[in-house]
């Protein structure tokens, strides 16, 4: 069993999170990886592959495909081939990899901001066009904007779906995904779904994976997952592309080996086994305490900062969080920046963000908390009601 209100350094370990801070006494929420020391089980196991003097090339066994196949069928009530499953060395690279190879410069590529910000990325180098489809904030929650959505897929060539979505967290219903497969088959679009939060769902929501949704998704969608944001294990580098049309397929995987990157990483196959065979119970546990802390930060801003819009998540371990009440937006970053504490700015995630903040809550409750703590005192030294 892992303890995740354990404590641990991460700083001098090359992390992104927290090694590349000006101010080495601030606490990071931003880069989406989690806090906690990964399962025993993928530790072990990794352990005892790096026992063996020779690291080399890896192969794919039925074990790795079964795994996968297993896990998804378990989780998310999704029956897969083996056929269906390619090794990439990231859910981005493996976006990246679907454009190139299946759309052509020009191409419009659609995107529902506000997102994550490699999806602007990935679409302008490769020459592409972004069209934006907001989502619209109704009721506390964001939903999609399917009148205009429609509108827009008649001259797109791809749909780039996030889902359960970075940054707002909601997991999108049946309803809604069965919308957006109707309009893809309308339109005869493409979708291209990153479903890297899949596994981080709460209680009364589901995740279920657009490709299941009807027999057009199932041959239009390149589904991308991977154990890395489950499992706290991104600096592997492996990820799976999960594509049952076979044509689509074949010209996927001829880009990937073209740029020779179908072969995998040693250990990432290795983690990536362990945790969708033997993992089950460390990620039912991960779940109930992040569901804790997202009620955590619900109860704090109530009390302490009841100006700030606070919805909980319905998937990730992200928080998404409307601080425009209480004044300038770079104003507030600034003053939280002074107050030792880091959240991303949500304008990375698109000019629809000012005002927002995303607040990582992948971590020990005692870490939350001061960070939280932290939060309250840079708003006060805003001076003013802000509290």
């Amino acid at each position: 069993m892992n303890n995740f209100d354990q404590i641990i350094n991460r700083q001098n370990t090359k992390s992104e999170k927290w090694d590349t801070l000006e101010n080495n006494t601030a606490l990071p929420f931003t880069v989406a990886d989690t806090d906690f020391g990964v399962a025993t089980e993928i530790i072990e196991g990794i352990r005892k592959r790096a026992q063996h003097p020779i690291l080399g090339y890896t192969t794919l066994e039925d074990s790795f495909y079964d795994s996968i196949t297993s896990f998804v069928k378990r989780h998310h009530s999704w029956n897969i081939s083996k056929e269906a499953i390619h090794i990439t060395p990231g859910v981005m690279t493996g976006v990246g990899i679907a454009i190139d190879s299946l759309t052509q410069e020009g191409d419009e590529i659609i995107i529902q901001t506000p997102v994550y910000t490699p999806f602007f990325r990935v679409i302008e180098k490769n020459n592409r066009k972004i069209v934006r489809n907001p989502l619209i904030l109704k009721d506390g929650l964001f939903t999609i904007n399917f009148t205009q959505l429609d509108q827009q897929l008649a001259t797109a060539k791809a749909l780039l779906l996030c889902n359960p979505h970075n940054p707002t967290g909601r997991v999108y219903t049946k309803e809604e995904l069965e919308k957006i497969a109707q309009l893809a088959q309308k339109h005869q679009v493409l979708i291209i779904s990153d479903e890297i939060h899949s596994d981080i769902i709460y209680e009364g929501y589901k995740h279920i994976p657009v490709a299941s949704i009807s027999d057009y998704a199932q041959a239009n969608t390149i589904t991308m997952i991977a154990p890395s944001k489950t499992f706290n294990i991104p600096g592997l580098s492996t990820s799976v592309a999960i594509i049952e049309n076979p044509e689509i397929r074949k010209i996927f995987f001829n880009k990937l080996r073209a740029l020779g990157l179908h072969e995998g990483n040693v250990f990432g196959v290795e983690a990536l086994e362990i945790a969708y065979s033997k993992c089950d119970s460390w990620l039912f546990n991960l779940r109930e305490y992040l569901e804790e802390n997202s009620k955590l930060v619900e109860a704090f801003i109530k009390d302490k900062l009841p100006k700030v819009v606070c919805s909980l998540p319905e998937g990730t371990f992200l928080m998404w969080l409307d601080f425009s009440s209480y004044g300038d937006h770079r104003a507030i970053i600034e003053a939280l920046i002074k107050a030792d504490v880091i959240l991303t700015d949500g304008l990375i995630y698109g000019h629809e963000a000012l005002g927002y903040l995303r607040l990582n809550i992948g971590c020990p409750k005692e870490t939350l908390i001061e960070g939280l703590n932290r939060i309250y005192t840079g708003i006060k030294a805003l001076g003013g009601n802000h509290a």
